[in-house]
């Protein structure tokens, strides 16, 4: 027992890379390579990826009034890609209901699945939802602002 100990600190010590891979070099770009695996597809990349965004809805109140809020929503999501559970990170001082909808526009989003190492572990996500009038026409978008394990 003690000689399996002695081993493991040894290489510990001098640095063995087969312990932890290397990721030095690595791009902070994102690569997506798609592969098919029968009726599975796996995406290998730096961060999630949205595949189907939620419908986020804008609401007519904040429309007229020219409302262009942000809300920050967190949110889990399983290793299969769905959002299990969400709540308001940052939620929005109008009472016009943005934040409800932010709240479900997230609840809908699905994610790739994605692996950092050879698990594909569940992850926590914190997405930006804005909303924005072009020239009086209603725009919504969820953006991925950061994640972790």
């Amino acid at each position: 027992m003690y000689r399996f100990i002695f081993l493991i600190s040894i290489l510990l010590c001098l640095g063995c890379d087969t312990m932890e891979p290397n990721y030095e070099g690595t791009s902070t770009e994102i690569e997506l390579t798609q592969y098919s695996d029968l009726d599975q597809q796996a995406y290998f990349s730096d961060e999630p990826i949205i595949v189907k965004a939620g419908e986020v809805q804008y609401p007519r109140l904040a429309i007229q009034a020219g409302l262009e809020p942000t809300v920050w929503v967190k949110a889990y999501v399983d290793f299969h890609g769905k959002v299990t559970k969400a709540k308001i990170f940052k939620p929005c001082r109008s009472k016009v209901g943005f934040n409800e909808a932010a709240l479900q526009g997230v609840n809908e989003c699905e994610f790739a699945p994605f692996f950092i190492r050879p698990s594909q572990d569940p992850f926590w996500v914190i997405c930006r939802v804005e909303w924005r009038l072009e020239n009086g026409i209603p725009k919504t978008q969820i953006i991925v602002e950061r994640w972790h394990r």
